[in-house]
């Protein structure tokens, strides 16, 4: 299959390993040229990072020939800048139209990072409290438990600790049945936990928390995110929404793979009723914008503590989980914030989330401390989307070990 690259972007800044935490995301806005006065310079760190990401992106054309789907994209961001905005393949291989880095995928669970912004807004604003419970703005919310719908607070909600069991309903999103009918089963099924004390992921239940933020603001989460994160991050191809998608000028096609090889397919709206969950749209090139914003502008998004409190542990996650398994056993920790999974990869913590949904896949990764971000959209299954990230830091590691780029 024909390998397209386009959008390459160079390095312009550097980073520094030991600077001290300031923020969860301690990142300048601008450029510096000053060097460290003692110990690697930046250029030496720049080169090797540089090499590092062009040797990281031969191995992935060398994978694409080896396992071509039918569109692929990859964006590096490091210390706010875009270091590599890169697609192969196609956006519809019946049209044979190009892949490009303004071509729009779902994102899948990966949308699931997005809600807690527009939930935090609300938070800074004191319309909302983490710890409110959900039923104080969805009345007719019901649990098994009278004394678990009580209980049931947003926090549960964003860390999937809501004592419902895992994927709850979610074979229901698959038949698209109604959104209200769904809410209204879940009183039927038995809880597995307390509210707060175990993670069972969920799509039904985190799709509640475009209730909670329409029942304060009286508007649709979609307009929620355009106003609040997409517009203030750059993000001109991103919206919330099916009818959205299908207006998109360039729409990466899913395609599923049948005996004679991958056909696209016509997006489907399943999942949509849950948009916090999985209903975020977006280009590689406005996941490059999206890295970059946490890394230099979340300021324009939320305050600090509640950046902080969104990419703080709240609750543990077995390494072995099966959306861990491309990381081969050498994850030493896991646990899961609101909306972002963290995980202890060696000597590096990263803020990770995968999805997958109707031939769509997505990766994303973000490490504070050595400020690098990527993510990988895909518009099929199969392949080797998962390995991407696992690779990726493997590679950093050992080219850049920490200790080696202090000032």
């Amino acid at each position: 299959m024909t390998k397209i690259l386009a959008g390459s972007g160079f390095l312009v800044l550097s980073f520094f390993l030991a600077l001290p935490l300031t923020r969860l995301f301690p990142y300048r806005q601008g450029a510096s040229s000053t060097k460290p006065k003692t110990g690697i310079t930046r250029e030496i760190v720049d080169s090797a990072f540089q090499q590092m990401a062009d040797e990281f992106l031969l191995t992935i054309d060398s994978l694409y020939q080896q396992d071509p789907v039918p569109g692929l994209a990859i964006a590096i961001v490091r210390d706010g800048e875009v270091v590599e905005n890169r697609v192969w393949g196609y956006s519809n291989l019946s049209t044979r139209r190009k892949l490009d880095t303004t071509s729009v995928f779902r994102l899948a669970s990966v949308s699931k990072g997005f809600a807690p912004f527009v939930v935090g807004k609300l938070v800074d604003r004191g319309f909302l409290h983490w710890d409110h419970p959900v039923k104080r703005y969805v009345p007719s919310l019901q649990l098994s438990s009278p004394e678990a719908t009580e209980q049931l607070s947003i926090r549960h909600l964003l860390s999937h600790t809501t004592g419902l069991p895992r994927h709850t309903f979610s074979n229901l999103l698959d038949q698209e049945k109604d959104i209200r009918l769904i809410q209204s089963k879940l009183k039927e099924v038995p809880l597995r936990n307390r509210p707060g004390t175990q993670y069972d992921y969920q799509n039904v239940a985190y799709g509640l928390l475009a209730d909670v933020v329409e029942s304060v603001t009286k508007r649709p989460y979609d307009h929620l995110l355009y106003d609040w994160v997409f517009k203030p991050a750059g993000m001109r191809t991103s919206s919330g929404s099916y009818a959205a998608l299908m207006k998109s000028p360039d729409i990466a096609y899913p395609h599923s793979r049948g005996r004679y090889g991958y056909v696209s397919t016509s997006p489907s709206s399943r999942y949509y009723a849950v948009g916090p969950a999985a209903g975020v749209n977006a280009s590689i090139g406005d996941m490059a914008r999206w890295m970059q914003t946490l890394q230099t502008r979340s300021g324009q998004l939320v305050s600090d503590s509640t950046l902080r409190e969104i990419f703080r542990p709240q609750i543990d996650i077995c390494t072995c989980e099966a959306t861990f398994q491309a990381w081969q056993g050498k994850l030493q920790r896991a646990s899961y914030g609101f909306g972002w999974r963290i995980i202890d990869f060696n000597e590096d913590r990263l803020y990770y989330h995968g999805g997958n949904v109707n031939n769509y896949r997505s990766e994303i990764a973000l490490d504070p401390m050595r400020k690098v971000g990527i993510t990988a959209l895909q518009n099929s299954n199969g392949g080797f989307i998962s390995q991407i990230i696992p690779l990726f830091w493997e590679r950093l590691q050992a080219k850049i070990p920490r200790h080696g780029a202090r000032s």
